[in-house]
């Protein structure tokens, strides 16, 4: 037995079947269309481009250290990292850290500051340290000028976490 729909609802089931039908196609065509548009747009976009080599000016001769003052792993107090400090050579007295990780040691993003001073750090970088660079194994980061006469800290901070890892003890810097 077929019912009759309610009363004044037959021009609503008779607009909806037309509106479905058109969605419905309208799918179909996008269904089709759109990987074809995406797969074009990923053919006909432009390679990165790629240098050989630096400009001269961003160039640095890189010095190297043919001494080692000291090596220690006591320095930090919260992780286990191994600090090496070189100087460049006898006459010069520019110095270095090298660090060197335990292989559990997993931080993202870390930097590493010079901090001349003994004031308390808390959870931020203090305005006046210097940023030293990335922190990399077996890669030395040039400390500055003046940190034999001023002395200082090493602070690791993270860039992903937007936090200071670990602060180092004053570092046992050779006076010029």
């Amino acid at each position: 037995m077929h019912r009759a729909p309610p009363r004044g609802t037959e021009g609503i089931h008779a607009m909806t079947r037309p509106l479905r039908q058109g969605h419905r196609h309208l799918a179909f065509g996008l269904a089709v269309l759109v990987p074809i548009v995406f797969a074009a747009g990923v053919i006909a976009r432009k390679p990165v481009p790629v240098s050989d080599s630096l400009p001269a000016a961003l160039i640095h001769p890189s010095p190297t250290f043919t001494a080692t003052e000291w090596n220690r792993s006591d320095l930090f107090g919260k992780t286990h990292i191994n600090i090496q400090l070189h100087r460049e050579n006898a006459g010069l007295r520019r110095l270095a850290v090298e660090f060197s990780r335990d292989k559990n040691f997993a931080k993202p993003d870390l930097i590493v500051y010079w901090f001349a001073g003994d004031a308390p750090i808390t959870d931020s970088v203090p305005d006046t340290a210097q940023l030293l660079g990335g922190f990399a194994p077996a890669e030395a980061l040039l400390l500055p000028e003046d940190a034999a006469t001023r002395g200082g800290r090493l602070i690791l901070y993270s860039l992903a976490d937007q936090d200071v890892v670990d602060v180092s003890k004053p570092l046992p810097l050779p006076k010029p």
